[in-house]
């Protein structure tokens, strides 16, 4: 990102008094947090079902198996919705809507 230095504006002194005083007198502005909803269509409700089956099942005929391994999986599909309820743009977008986005890895 570019910067730049703007030079000094002059304004008359009671102008300068009157803004000054409006921004001591002002009430902070509190920022909203804005949220979006993540939808899941049904199939990929199914595909989620299957791949922590196929997690679990995967792990349970391993001799070296990790049964936390499926919660795992599931963690990481609950930390990308959380991403995408507040950064949903930061996405790829799919299709010709600009509000339908695609979490990758």
């Amino acid at each position: 990102m570019k910067t730049a230095t703007l030079p000094p504006i002059r304004v008359a002194p009671d102008f300068r008094l009157e803004l000054e005083a409006k921004l001591v007198n002002a009430k902070k502005i509190k920022a909203r947090r804005i949220t979006y909803r993540v939808l899941f269509s049904k199939a990929v409700a199914e595909d989620l079902e299957q791949l922590f089956d196929f997690a679990l099942q995967r792990e349970l005929n391993s001799a070296t198996g990790d049964l936390n391994i499926a919660d795992k999986a599931v963690q990481a599909i609950k930390d990308g919705i959380a991403f995408l309820t507040t950064s949903p743009f930061a996405c790829r977008k799919v299709g010709a809507s600009s509000f339908v986005r695609e979490l990758t890895n």
